[in-house]
């Protein structure tokens, strides 16, 4: 683990010099043998080692019938490396012997790659492969494509999905969720050390109206932490050429808008999300590969005024290798010369904190906690900055149109929430402080309109709020500390939230009794990202939340719901994940099932099924037997009984002694008469009004009578 991390981590401070490898010859079906081969696929020591650091074979496709390579190109030539390789002496000199096995062979050469501070990529689709449009599961076409990385020894996988052409970024394709599942099941799914890119069209970054969904701004916001960087495209876009500083990184020209790298970086985009900037590696096209070739002086010269600007320096990527090997006037070596900075800025801002806020004292506050919009939102996407509080702001959440509250990224500038089901107006906020306490508005955000104000109606440390002035009706709530057991269960006097959607099929027969609940792990699952489907839920019931906790897990982890592939639960906070998996499975009204140890296993079709239903009372129960019983509530009532039985025979014994009567007039008025407390005789005279109401009260007679209580 500690060098997958160290891995990731010099992957991601390094510039990054990236080409393609399309044809590893003369031609696609022409490539060189021996010798020229390797020159020709960047082996270090052979000719083609140009400086370059990371080298993308293509292509592996969907639809292929050569093992998962396309029909010729670098991943072919590589995945059949023997026909290649001929010479027994070049052979000995990578492997040791004149007759080595593939795997062999590709070892040695990696070990020439390795020695170079060079990674080799496969890169999957291309132009020219069209999963969506020939109908490839996402997740099936992941697992394929994760397998083949290893079996093939890759140290990362490449993106180069190019089917927006074809209107799969349309409003109704939904090619983001489908790019995410792919990333999601692929990167969790990785070996120890590989990691992923994408490599998008800059004009993907475009947003709506050009593409309603988001296009590559959607995947950004929903999966882009997953990804290293982006190799984008900055070619081939007919008006828009990015040509010059001001076009290629300040303003984009032509009818790609907002698709400049600033552009980018700053999330112009309708949908403003911004992407780092170390995630944005610029691609450009070699002599005779595009129609929009920028030469390697005049890119040397962009690149200067870009790094002197401050705000860039992550790296560069051509198209293709086979041409720079073979040019005499090589775009490396002229960009390679320009005035890069060792490393880049910090790390990727879309990384989730791993640690809540140090809470730090503010200035008293006198008002509520108000929530301020930041940019235009969508129904995909909202962001907020949270002022007023008393305590720092640990979490925010916001609830989606199926029921489940998304956590949101704190992303320093604003809380960003890229959120996985869509989300409507009003729209319900819940605020987490480092003091332990949750603030839940809802429908408090009325509008997604940029810099919009809205009162949450309370503040931490205050249930009653910090200084209403009456002319708000945001129904929001205190929550102090939880319920201990480490979920997030909340007991909210407030109307409810918005119902959730049912859990989808398949739904039992109308007339059955309800057979226990099975929870499946579905494919894609590990240890980094999992989801599971629901079965068996009883006609009638609508399921709220399901909660899952890791083996050895101290916490509850709530699930995404997910209504595409069917409808499933998905889990990716709480990781690495280690099986048995637990869960809690709550009904909108309001029973709740635990199953400890329930689902053995994160592959694929495992599975575990509660013994009992939301028609029993029972609503825990623990598979493993070493789960604790509720004997301790039991316990209590009976000690409570106990208690109230002794102090009944007390009463009782001491009121043979003696007896206090005090007359209660039904005036504010008190008059008292004590009885003697041994021979039962009137020791002093009552003075009852007749035509009052009179009531009679019995108290031990050692508790003096005093009317200071009676106000």
């Amino acid at each position: 683990m500690f060098l997958f991390i160290s891995l990731l981590f010099v992957v991601a401070q390094s510039t990054k010099f990236v080409s393609y490898i399309g044809k590893a010859g003369p031609g696609w079906a022409n490539p060189g043998t021996n010798a020229d081969f390797l020159k020709y696929i960047g082996v270090p020591g052979y000719g083609g080692d140009l400086g370059y650091n990371v080298l993308n074979f293509a292509f592996w496709v969907s639809n292929s019938n050569n093992g998962g390579a396309a029909v010729n190109g670098a991943a072919y030539d590589w995945q059949n490396i023997l026909n290649r390789i001929t010479d027994a002496s070049l052979r000995t000199t990578l492997t040791g012997t004149a007759s080595p096995t593939a795997a062999d062979l590709r070892a040695g050469i990696k070990h020439l790659y390795a020695a170079g501070g060079i990674d080799i990529c496969i890169s999957a689709f291309g132009g020219a492969d069209h999963p969506m449009g020939n109908g490839a599961d996402a997740v099936d076409t992941a697992l394929a494509l994760a397998q083949y990385g290893k079996d093939y020894d890759y140290d990362c996988y490449d993106i180069d999905w190019e089917e927006a052409y074809y209107g799969y970024f349309g409003a109704t394709a939904y090619g983001e969720q489908w790019l995410c599942d792919l990333t999601n099941t692929l990167y969790s799914n990785l070996a120890s050390g590989q990691y992923l890119t994408h490599a998008p069209q800059a004009p993907y970054f475009m947003g709506a109206p050009q593409y309603p969904l988001g296009g590559y701004t959607t995947v950004h916001k929903n999966c882009g932490h997953q990804i290293s960087w982006y190799n984008v495209q900055f070619y081939n876009q007919g008006s828009t050429k990015y040509d010059s500083y001001d076009t290629l990184f300040v303003s984009a020209d032509g009818w790609s808008s907002n698709s400049a790298v600033y552009e980018i970086m700053d999330g112009a985009s309708s949908e403003n999300v911004p992407v780092p900037a170390e995630k944005i590696v610029v691609g450009k096209h070699t002599l005779g590969d595009g129609s929009t070739f920028v030469s390697g002086s005049t890119l040397k010269s962009i690149f200067n005024e870009a790094l002197a600007a401050g705000r860039w320096s992550t790296g560069f990527m051509s198209w293709q290798l086979y041409t720079e090997i073979a040019s005499t006037d090589k775009l490396i070596d002229e960009v390679s010369a320009a005035n890069w900075i060792p490393s880049v800025p910090t790390p990727p801002t879309t990384a989730r904190p791993t640690t809540a806020p140090v809470p730090i004292p503010t200035n008293p506050v006198t008002g509520n906690v108000e929530i301020v919009n930041f940019g235009d939102s969508t129904i995909w996407y909202y962001a907020c900055n949270v002022q007023g509080e008393k305590y720092a702001v640990s979490s925010v959440e916001v609830l989606m149109s199926n029921g489940a509250w998304f956590g949101c990224e704190d992303a320093s500038y604003a809380w960003k929430c890229g959120v996985t089901s869509s989300i409507s107006y009003p729209l319900s906020v819940r605020v987490g402080g480092v003091n332990g306490e949750t603030l839940t508005g809802y429908d408090v955000v009325t509008s997604p309109d940029d810099k919009l104000v809205f009162d949450l109606g309370s503040n931490f440390g205050s249930t009653e709020g910090g200084g209403d002035d009456g002319d708000n009706d945001t129904n929001s709530d205190t929550e102090n500390g939880g319920d201990g057991d480490g979920d997030d269960d909340d007991d909210d006097s407030n109307p409810p939230a918005p119902a959730p959607l049912p859990t989808p099929p398949p739904i039992p027969d109308s007339g059955s009794s309800g057979s226990g609940i099975t929870i499946t792990s579905r494919a894609g699952s590990g240890a980094w990202w999992y989801t599971c489907a629901l079965s068996g839920v009883p006609a009638g019931i609508t399921i709220e939340s399901v909660k899952m906790q890791s083996s050895g897990g101290l916490s509850w982890e709530t699930g995404v719901f997910q209504t595409w592939n069917g409808g499933y639960y998905q889990f990716s906070k709480n990781t690495p994940y280690s099986p048995p998996l637990s869960f809690k499975i709550k009904s909108t009204t309001g029973q709740e099932l635990t199953a400890m140890d329930l689902v053995p296993s994160l592959t694929a079709g495992s599975s575990g099924t509660m013994t009992n239903t939301f028609s029993s009372s029972f609503v825990y129960e623990d598979t493993s037997g070493n789960g604790e019983s509720d004997g301790t509530l039991w316990f209590a009532l009976i000690m409570v009984v106990l208690v109230l039985i002794g102090a009944a025979v007390l009463f009782v014994m001491r009121r043979r002694r003696g007896q206090t009567k005090v007359y209660f007039d039904d005036s504010k008025g008190i008059e008292a008469t004590e009885l003697a407390t041994n021979d039962m005789m009137q020791s002093g005279t009552a003075n009852p009004v007749a035509s009052m109401d009179e009531i009679v009260v019995e108290v031990e007679a050692h508790q003096p009578m005093t009317t200071a209580g009676y106000q």
